[in-house]
Order: C-alpha cells, then sequence, then structure tokens
C-alpha cells in the first residue's frame, strides 16, 4: 500500500550519512602542566590539529622561560616525547610565570600560583555507611581539614585503595555531604563557599565495586590523599569531568554536548595550574580480611 511505501522510505532516509562540516582548525600549540609543591616543574607541549589526527604532534623546538614572582629563573631543558623539565622546585604562595615561544607561533603566557600545603586534623574511615538499593552495604571516610572560611580556596580529595596487586581506584557511592552537592559532579573536587568555619569534616562515600557472599563490600587498606589546588586546576578539572560526561554519556540517546575544556594559556590552549598535598598514614578498616 502506499501507507506501508510512505514507511519504508522514512525508515530508508533515517540510515542516510550525514555529514559535519567544520571550519578548517589549527595547528594550535597545546600547553600541559600541572606542578605539584616540592617537585620539579615540567611542561608538555603538542599541536593541536584537525579533527581525527592522532596522536598529537610533538613539539621539540620550543623556548619555555620560567619567571619566579616576575624573576626570570631559567629555560627548560628538552628532555623527551614533547616534555620539557626545570630544575626548579614548584614551592608554595609563589606565582610562577611562563613564556613560551615556538617558530612559526607567536609568543604566549601562563601563570599560575601553588597553595599552601593543606592540614588533615582527623580521619574517620566507616565500613556501613550505608544501604544500596540491592541492600549491599557501601563505606565512606571522613576528612576533618582547616581551611579559611573568610578567603575563597579549593581541594581536591583522592582515595586510593590497595590490594595484593597494587593500587584501586575507588569510585563515588550516593553524594550526601552538601559541600559536595555544591558542585554537582561526582568527584571530590570543591571549594570552601559554603564552610562558615576553620574547620570541616567532609563525607565521602565510595565503593570499591566487589562484594562478598554475605552482602558487605570487600574493602582495603587506603591512602587519603588531600590537595589544596588552585582555581586553574579546580576548572580544568571540573570542566575536564563535565567533559568526559558528555563525550561518553551514560545512555546512548542523550543529548548532553561536551564541555569545551578550561583553558588559562593566553593565545593557545592547555593548562597551567599547581596544587600542593598531603596524605595519610595507611588506614586499615575493621572488616578487612588480611
Amino acid at each position: 500500500s502506499v501507507f506501508i511505501l510512505f514507511i519504508f522510505c522514512c525508515l530508508s532516509s533515517c540510515r542516510e550519512l550525514v555529514e559535519d562540516e567544520f571550519e578548517p582548525f589549527g595547528p594550535r600549540p597545546v600547553v600541559n602542566s600541572i606542578i605539584q609543591k616540592d617537585s620539579l616543574i615540567k611542561v608538555h607541549i603538542s599541536l593541536a590539529r584537525e579533527l581525527g589526527d592522532k596522536p598529537l604532534p610533538k613539539v621539540e623546538n620550543a623556548t619555555i622561560e620560567l619567571f619566579e614572582e616576575g624573576k626570570y629563573l631559567e629555560t627548560l631543558s628538552y628532555s623527551d616525547g614533547g616534555i620539557y623539565v626545570s630544575s626548579t622546585f614548584a614551592r608554595s604562595n609563589i606565582t610562577y610565570n611562563m613564556r613560551i615561544s615556538i617558530l612559526g607561533f607567536d609568543t604566549f603566557n601562563a601563570k599560575c600560583k601553588i597553595p599552601e600545603e593543606p592540614t588533615i586534623l582527623k580521619i574517620r574511615h566507616i565500613e556501613n555507611a550505608g544501604i544500596n538499593a540491592e541492600g549491599w552495604t557501601y563505606p565512606a571516610i571522613k576528612v576533618r581539614f582547616e581551611t579559611e572560611p573568610n578567603q575563597l580556596k579549593y581541594y581536591e580529595i583522592i582515595v586510593n585503595c590497595y590490594d595484593e596487586s597494587g593500587a584501586l581506584i575507588p569510585g563515588f557511592h550516593t553524594v550526601v555531604d552538601p559541600v559536595l552537592q555544591n558542585e554537582g559532579i561526582s568527584q571530590a573536587l570543591f571549594n570552601n563557599e559554603l564552610i562558615q568555619k576553620d574547620t570541616y569534616d567532609i563525607h565521602i562515600n565510595y565503593s570499591t565495586g566487589s562484594y562478598e557472599a554475605e552482602g558487605n563490600m570487600n574493602l582495603y587498606p587506603l591512602i587519603v590523599e588531600l590537595r589544596a589546588v588552585d582555581y586553574n586546576y579546580y576548572m580544568y578539572q571540573k570542566q575536564r569531568y563535565l567533559y568526559e560526561i558528555g563525550r561518553y554519556p551514560e545512555y546512548s540517546i542523550s543529548r548532553q554536548t561536551a564541555f569545551q575544556l578550561y583553558s588559562n594559556i593566553e593565545d593557545a590552549l592547555g593548562i597551567f595550574a599547581g596544587f600542593a598535598a598531603v596524605k595519610s598514614d595507611t588506614i586499615y578498616p575493621i572488616y578487612y580480611n588480611r
């Protein structure tokens, strides 16, 4: 019938390849450098090209001048794979500037300031923090740390579990802490905007992803790392999380689009950011099976 023919034509048209037209792009320099207090400053430089070009071409002929509080320190040495290394160990409360020159491109600049090392006051591990929809328990940690409520600061908490094969990175479970909820992402990256006292106990539910036959989650020794990060680090990691969610949505019918990654490199792309970190001793959960 005419109706069946119409439906067949519509279904056939849905299979037609649609080609997007993109404006010409690149090449543009990409600078990546996240530096840690008491570590050497390293910088990776590559070139971004047209969509689909892999791998990114590395840059071996850049000149990178490093400045500390506006005073020239040194010119970084080329190592390998597009990586340049300084002989300078990063320090807290110091503003570092880079002036980068690449043949065929304009000179561009970047700067960041390493925060003060944070202070962990107490860590409490909670073996049974809640029960999920399947009736299985999940654990949590509470980290008490110092902050300054009259000054906007940024933090990240990283939890690493360890078994016989090495490090395991646990996943997030139900987010109940108001400071983390305020960020709107499933990541322990946050600021102290809602914190009104000079100490705070942040609550993080986590999951190791494996369970015993009784329904209890398998627990492992863990180390908690608290990072005080600068604004550039905070913005980059937050938008990177949203970028990845946009690229690989939970459902294929999702209409969410990829976020553009944050960049603080003038006239180029990439990130120049810093952090200072402190780690706990190894924590052994009560129900850990040695």
